[in-house]
């Protein structure tokens, strides 16, 4: 899929994106199928991840549609964006080969983030992104009961890194692009 034009007939390069959802209830299996991962959502077992805390984190709002989507069989392209202020604070999973950049070293995950600068990255340097049918991923969280009381200096300190530091940085590397944020 990555070597050859998909549905958006490009050749431009791309990454391809993983719908996410998340463990709401036990579930003894987890989907091995969209039609299995649709009766979980329905019974609200699963539900798209970040859906009460973040909906534009994994981009939630293409969830219901991607779940009433009924495309081909086998694996496809469901979607195709471009950054935009749909993508804004979008943190997917996604699969690419080793020359798509890496994440910045600089950024802790501690410190949050790290996923929206990786797309901002991605959307500077022309990169499409493929939402995939057919393929899902499914968190199972594990104990939520201790909170990192030292994260949330590690967020603010991380943010005013991003913002007064590594995008400048970016734009002097990189070609600004008005449809790409961060």
């Amino acid at each position: 899929m990555l070597q050859e034009p998909d549905v958006s007939s490009t050749t431009k390069p791309r990454v391809y994106i993983f719908p996410t959802f998340k463990e709401e209830k036990n579930i003894d299996e987890l989907p091995a199928s969209k039609v299995t991962l649709k009766e979980l959502v329905l019974a609200e077992t699963v539900i798209p991840l970040y859906n009460e805390m973040c909906t534009t984190c994994e981009n939630s709002s293409f969830a219901q549609e991607w779940i009433e989507h009924s495309g081909e069989s086998g694996l496809s392209v469901f979607h195709v964006g471009q950054g935009s202020t749909a993508y804004d604070k979008w943190e997917p999973i996604y699969i690419g080969t080793n020359s798509e950049p890496i994440y910045d070293e600089m950024l802790s995950l501690e410190g949050k983030r790290e996923k929206i600068v990786q797309m901002y990255t991605l959307c500077l340097k022309g990169y499409e992104f493929h939402v995939l049918d057919n393929a899902f991923l499914v968190y199972r969280p594990g104990s939520t009961k201790h909170k990192l009381w030292h994260r949330d200096m590690f967020v603010a300190e991380q943010y005013t890194f991003i913002k007064e530091e590594l995008i400048p940085r970016y734009l002097t590397m990189f070609k600004e692009d008005e449809k790409c944020y961060i």
